[in-house]
């Protein structure tokens, strides 16, 4: 478990920093940036990296079961309705198996204007 360091006047979403690597990563909350729970962290906490906006950053999930490649035709687009309302970073949902996963688009869910201009390069 990498410890996160808490740093002021960041936003809610924004957890703070941990050095992964010799870098320097935020860690984003992705429960309070969906206005879901959010996310408690714990020892057993893990992290997502993404590459957005030419920035590597971290969110904390509540669990990492699998990663699989679902092909184009496996993620249904969400109806125009529900686009709407998510902000536009839910891209579809894949069915994979018996499960159902929800594809998010990066790019959207961590747009310029919501990240703090120290987390961009």
């Amino acid at each position: 478990m990498w410890q996160i360091h808490k740093m002021p006047g960041l936003p809610e979403m924004l957890e703070g920093v941990i050095d992964l690597r010799g870098q320097i990563n935020y860690i984003f909350n992705l429960g309070v940036k969906m206005k879901l729970t959010k996310t408690t962290i714990s020892e057993d906490s893990k992290f997502i990296m993404v590459n957005v906006h030419d920035s590597i950053m971290g969110c904390i999930v509540d669990e990492v079961t699998d990663i699989v490649i679902v092909s184009d035709e496996q993620i249904q687009e969400q109806p125009s309705f529900i686009a709407d309302t998510s902000g536009n970073y839910v891209d579809g949902v894949a069915k994979f198996d018996d499960r159902l996963i929800i594809i998010l688009k990066p790019e959207y869910l961590f747009s310029v204007e919501d990240v703090p201009k120290e987390v961009l390069k």
